[in-house]
């Protein structure tokens, strides 16, 4: 003898919401808001980011190029370290605490065997990613600057006619006090003097 019942096996939600089409889409764009959150947050936090990074190095290397400039051929402590000021001051000009919204920003020069070095830092806040726990980024660049003279060949093409013999004035020199001050003793001269500035 068979026994009949009226309980029937009910299934679980997650089955129910799997074999059921109709309001699924809000579920699954619930599901995908916050993966594709986390996705603009980190594009528009980075590009900010990179944007600062640009700048900053942009700025470190102007500071570093002014500082080695100023220098010249003196001392890195000339004139109460005015190259190092130079430096500080370039750097200001192009960058400041705020850019791009940026926070908390460093930057120091110093000088080692005539190569001026630079590094700067400073504090990106996050925008988006703040809600997945990222609140900053430290942002640091490196720079350098030094005086290189690159090998140059320098080509002369001096007038040895006999017009040189004469004096500034045009006149001809006869006399060996008046030679002196020829054309050809004055080109000597010249070209002894680019020698010794090279």
């Amino acid at each position: 003898m068979s026994v009949k019942t009226d309980a029937v096996k009910r299934p679980g939600f997650l089955s129910r919401l799997r074999s059921d089409q109709s309001g699924n889409t809000v579920a699954m764009m619930a599901a995908g808001l916050i993966p594709l959150t986390a996705m603009i947050g980190s594009g528009v936090d980075i590009s900010r980011v990179y944007l600062v990074k640009t700048r900053l190095q942009q700025a470190c290397d102007a500071g570093a190029l002014a500082g080695r400039k100023q220098m010249g051929s003196n001392a890195w402590t000339t004139g109460s370290f005015a190259a190092r000021t130079s430096a500080n001051n370039m750097f200001d000009a192009n960058f400041s605490v705020g850019t791009s919204g940026s926070e908390t920003l460093t930057r120091s020069y110093s000088e080692t065997g005539g190569i001026v070095t630079g590094t700067a830092s400073t504090i990106v806040p996050m925008v988006i990613m703040k809600i997945f726990g990222r609140e900053q980024t430290v942002v640091s660049v490196q720079c350098d600057s030094q005086l290189a003279v690159p090998n140059t060949d320098v080509m002369f093409v001096l007038d040895t006619t006999g017009s040189m013999n004469q004096a500034d004035d045009g006149t001809n020199n006869q006399t060996a006090v008046e030679l002196t001050n020829s054309k050809i003793v004055g080109l000597r001269r010249a070209v002894r003097c680019f020698y010794e500035a090279l």
